[in-house]
């Protein structure tokens, strides 16, 4: 995503059901994280920890790489190394980021804490020079056993999907790749060690699908055990980053809001709005979408091959499939 150009996710599916989960709800993760230099810039995250509770928490920030093993970064004021520790007051925040320095690595992050807090994680991306470029904030992921995400390689996107194993115990994960129409275009299977992480594009040389270019659809995800994941849409001209969510196929959720839109030119560029509707079910959904203004008033946009309108209507098969249209310039 240009960092101009927010896409925001619309899932016609989006989850509140998910799998029980066994581990405690005071181990939270953020299965992508990434700090240091690679040849375009570098990348540094900055974690985010809330206690909304009315007592004092401590919560030790713990980040493993690749392989499960610890994963040492710089973070100023708090030191060198892949443990941190931190007290948060009642009420209180905390929010450290990693220095960039050294080669490119990546990882995951399991914050442990002794009472519920809230995480959160942005990830910032530098140009050689150390200037800012763009950056995508994500929460944390509950781990979950199969889920869904949109996918888009077209143009200059790609999407990346990011999976940690926090088990004692490896974890196999299989992939779908399904067109707009619900047709099985690909699939494969992964092996997770325990602790480790892995992050992969969908195309690419050495992703999970190489072969894979001009396409639109879903990625349909398999694990033998629950796990957290992450989902980016990557924007390779010039290089920036969204965050989407994954979402779970037994969604019983049928109004969906969105707080923000956006559309139409400003004073440094314009802005757009895609939103994309996934049907996971076995009958068709009806869809009506609803635009109003800050005011409550209708807000008109148009979509290309759809009009101009404040509200419009889909219909989408009752197979994985997926719709997606971005939003013209408002007139």
């Amino acid at each position: 995503m240009k960092s101009r150009i927010p896409t925001i996710l619309f899932c016609a599916v989006c989850l509140t059901a998910f799998d029980a989960y066994s581990q405690p709800r005071n181990d939270s993760f953020l299965p992508h994280i990434a700090n240091g230099s690679f040849a375009g810039g570098s990348f540094r995250t900055t974690f985010i920890l809330f206690n909304n509770t009315d007592s004092k928490s401590t919560a030790q920030l713990r980040l493993t790489g690749d392989d499960g093993k610890p994963l040492v970064v710089t973070i100023p004021g708090r030191g060198t190394g892949s443990e941190f520790t931190m007290d948060l007051p009642p009420g209180g925040t905390r929010i450290v980021q990693t220095d960039g320095s050294g080669s490119l690595v990546a990882g995951a992050a399991t914050v442990i804490s002794d009472a519920i807090i809230g995480l959160s994680a942005i990830f910032s991306l530098y140009d050689t020079s150390g200037n800012f470029l763009t950056e995508a904030g994500i929460g944390d992921s509950l781990p979950v056993s199969d889920f869904v995400i949109p996918v888009d390689v077209t143009g200059d996107f790609n999407t990346g999907l990011a999976l940690f194993n926090p088990a004692s115990i490896e974890t196999t994960v299989d992939l779908t790749l399904r067109d707009t129409t619900g047709k099985e275009t690909g699939k494969t299977s992964l092996k997770i060690a325990p602790g480790a992480h892995l992050a992969r594009f969908v195309a690419g040389p050495e992703q999970l699908f190489p072969s894979t270019s001009a396409f639109r659809g879903t990625l349909y995800i398999k694990s033998s055990n629950q796990i957290p994941a992450l989902t980016l849409r990557q924007n390779g001209t010039p290089l920036s980053y969204t965050s989407l969510p994954v979402v779970h196929p037994l969604s019983v959720q049928s109004s969906l809001f969105l707080p923000q839109v956006a559309n139409g030119s400003h004073g440094d560029g314009s802005f757009k709005t895609s939103f994309l509707f996934l049907n996971l079910h076995p009958m068709t959904a009806n869809v009506h979408l609803s635009l109003t203004k800050s005011d409550g008033t209708p807000f008109q946009v148009t979509l290309p091959g759809k009009g101009t309108e404040s509200s419009f209507d889909f219909k989408i098969e009752p197979k994985p499939r997926s719709f997606c249209k971005p939003m013209a310039r408002d007139r």
